[in-house]
């Protein structure tokens, strides 16, 4: 209420100077008007009128010396008529002037006009007696004596009055311009001092009046430039009616940023611990990434080396198989052999028999352990042969784990660009919210992967 009483005493007092300023200004173009209308009502209107009345006056001596001239008498008679009606013209214009006419010289004038028209009437009356009993001759003559001199007086008198009111006109149209022109003054003067005025009593009456106002304002804008410091200062007193609305909103404000900035604080701890465990899984990304690349290095020197060795395994595992077919013929034609030479009733030698068919089973039993040897020989091989297969799907394997790995990397690093994102993200919002957060530890350098 008390601010709305301070409003309206604030606009009362610009519309008074207001007022008081539309005063003056309407002073001067009400003078300039009242110019306008004396020039028009009076020195016009003189001017016109006296004029008519000259003319009046020039028909008058141009119709008496028709009058003259006519022989007819009933001619004549209609002149005589059209000379009363200039002379009530005279008259009826002169009324005008001297109804229009102002100052004392415009009154010395205009009963010089009526005395002029009243010398005339008797040489008038004069001629026109002569006329009536044609004596035209000394009409004329009483005309050029006397006639035109006072026809000719009345034209000056009246000429004088129109004289008069033309320099009255001049009079009145250059005071019109002067007032015109210090109306433009006082206005230009009056409308910048208004303005000034305006805004001195603006700037000062407001000041004073919505003071609260500005000390709410000033203590937003300081609240401002200092980061939403809200432990700034302000007393209740300095801010009207609204500073206790005002304390109560920091302190609303500030029951709810706390919690907030605890929370950011909070989410930036995690943040960092997620940052420093991420960094510890890239390290051993990196670290088997190495050890993969270096088993992958062997196995392919491995597998390279390998390769001949089964191609000969294969060869030698072909050749025993088929000296094991070859030992196996033999062993049975040996031992056909054998029962040939034992199925002998009469041996001529039985030493030599008993000499052979002892090395016929040393040959046998040689024959076997070979056979049985070549047999282990080529299972080996076999068996040989199928580790090596696995130990080359093993390396294959190995090699499609080191590009599983080096994926995941770039999982890692793509995982950790967004934790960046978030982390400036919350750094930003407590900054906001001014909350003393703390700085993310300096990340450790990321590991190239090796080729």
């Amino acid at each position: 209420m008390k601010q709305i009483l301070k409003l309206g005493a604030f606009f009362t007092i610009f519309i008074v100077l207001f007022s008081l300023f539309g005063m003056v200004i309407n002073s001067q173009f009400e003078g300039f008007a009242n110019l306008v209308e004396d020039l028009h009502d009076h020195s016009m209107a003189v001017m016109r009128s006296a004029s008519t009345a000259a003319l009046n006056v020039v028909k008058i001596s141009r119709n008496l010396k028709e009058i003259l001239l006519i022989q007819d008498k009933v001619e004549r008679e209609r002149e005589i008529g059209s000379l009363s009606i200039y002379e009530s013209n005279i008259q009826q214009e002169l009324k005008l002037v001297k109804a229009r006419i102002t100052g004392d010289e415009g009154d010395d004038l205009l009963a010089g006009a009526m005395e002029a028209i009243k010398k005339w009437h008797p040489v008038r009356d004069k001629i026109l007696d002569l006329a009536e009993q044609n004596r035209l001759t000394e009409a004329v003559r009483h005309l050029r004596a006397e006639g035109d001199d006072r026809l000719s007086d009345v034209e000056s008198s009246i000429t004088k009055i129109t004289n008069y009111a033309v320099g009255q006109g001049m009079g009145f149209h250059a005071g019109g311009i002067q007032a015109l022109r210090k109306a433009k003054i006082i206005l230009f003067v009056a409308g910048f001092a208004l303005v000034l005025l305006f805004v001195v009593v603006g700037l000062v009456i407001g000041r004073v009046l919505i003071r609260p106002e500005y000390a709410v304002r000033d203590f937003l804008t300081k609240i401002t430039e200092n980061g939403l410091n809200l432990s700034l200062p302000f007393e209740e007193n300095d801010g009207g009616t609204m500073g206790k609305p005002l304390l109560e909103l920091i302190a609303l404000m500030k029951n709810y940023l706390e919690p907030a900035c605890e929370k950011v604080i909070d989410t930036q701890k995690g943040l960092i611990n997620v940052i420093g465990e991420r960094q510890e899984m890239l390290k051993i990304a990196s670290d088997l990434e190495q050890k993969s690349n270096l088993i992958n290095k062997k196995s392919t020197k491995l597998i390279d080396d390998i390769v001949p060795m089964l191609d000969t395994i294969s060869t030698f595992s072909s050749v025993t198989k088929q000296i094991e077919n070859d030992l196996a013929m033999i062993l049975q034609i040996t031992s056909s052999q054998q029962l040939i030479i034992s199925s002998l009733n009469a041996p001529s030698e039985p030493t030599k028999l008993t000499q052979i068919i002892e090395q016929e089973k040393s040959i046998n039993d040689y024959i076997k352990s070979s056979i049985g040897i070549l047999s282990q020989a080529n299972s080996l091989s076999l068996d040989l042969t199928k580790s090596l297969k696995e130990i080359s799907n093993l390396s294959n394997e190995q090699i499609n784990l080191g590009q599983t790995i080096h994926e995941l990397r770039d999982v890692l690093d793509n995982i950790t660009k967004r934790l960046e994102k978030i982390q400036n993200k919350v750094n930003g919002i407590g900054e906001l919210l001014h909350c003393d957060t703390r700085k993310e530890p300096e990340a450790s350098p990321v590991i190239a992967p090796t080729a």
